[in-house]
């Protein structure tokens, strides 16, 4: 099971919150990080999530279909 499938009905999971959103986040952690400082654990956690962003927002993008693409 890939990680966009539900795991009770197999269906395609949808993001609900969007890259930009998520991404504006990431950089304002990495300037409070650079600004206050945090221990080494942290940082490096902060990091890890920021690098597994592109893998939450990949290829396997949702891609809207209306009625015509059926047709």
């Amino acid at each position: 099971m890939s990680r966009s499938e539900g795991d009770q009905c197999g269906g395609n999971l949808a993001l609900t919150v969007s890259e930009g959103a998520v991404r504006k986040y990431i950089e304002v952690t990495r300037h409070v990080i650079e600004t206050y400082g945090v221990d080494t654990y942290t940082r490096q956690n902060v990091e890890w999530l920021a690098s597994s962003v592109d893998s939450l927002f990949n290829n396997d993008r949702a891609r809207q279909m209306s009625l015509a693409d059926f047709l």
